[in-house]
């Protein structure tokens, strides 16, 4: 949380961002039914990349992409993301269906 607090403090996240998050870990918290999670951030993390996404996707698309024009970095790592967070999906989708794994396509 202390994180999250200075993100907001620091002007890199939005007033509107923060106090969403806030109510993602409450929202969290309550859905564990008081059970305490040992890799409580990587849900944490899955909430702020959705955050960021949901923010990023209702800018103005035309805006974005001649801003992109300078920063081809932007692109690469939001490329780089997808194909991890898709891994990661693939992998965990795979394991809960109890369904072999190809680690060549991980």
């Amino acid at each position: 949380m202390k994180d999250k607090y200075l993100l907001y403090l620091s002007g890199v996240i939005s007033e509107e961002t923060f106090i969403k998050q806030l109510k993602n870990i409450k929202e969290s918290e309550e859905d564990s039914e008081g059970e305490e999670l040992n890799h409580y951030m990587f849900f944490e993390n899955l909430n702020i990349m959705k955050q960021c996404i949901h923010d990023v996707l209702n800018m103005n698309h035309k805006e974005i992409d001649a801003l992109l024009e300078d920063h081809d970095w932007a692109s690469d790592h939001v490329s780089g993301a997808s194909t991890s967070i898709q891994r990661v999906c693939g992998l965990l989708k795979n394991l809960i269906k109890k369904e072999p794994i190809d680690m060549e396509n991980i």
